[in-house]
């Protein structure tokens, strides 16, 4: 069975499970947290724990996100979550 691709230039983050866990049970978390999360080496499974998080503690982006649009594509041959 062959491994899925992987970002190899991102980090790998050795305590990410209980970063994720500090995001999740952190009184106030700031969206900095989640973003160091999300700038590391994410499979699907941590992609979709982050996701919760962060679509529960933040409905709508938080003011002064410096965000710009972008388009894209996704093409698959089965069933796409994201």
């Amino acid at each position: 069975m062959s491994q899925a691709p992987q970002l190899a230039w991102l980090p790998q983050l050795e305590d990410w499970r209980a970063q994720l866990g500090a995001l999740r049970s952190a009184a106030a978390p700031g969206i900095e947290q989640a973003i160091a999360l999300a700038n590391t080496r994410l499979d699907f499974i941590r992609t979709n724990g982050l996701d919760q998080i962060v679509r529960t503690r933040w409905p709508t982006l938080p003011e002064g996100l410096g965000t710009k649009p972008v388009k894209l594509a996704i093409l698959g041959s089965s069933t796409l979550s994201h």
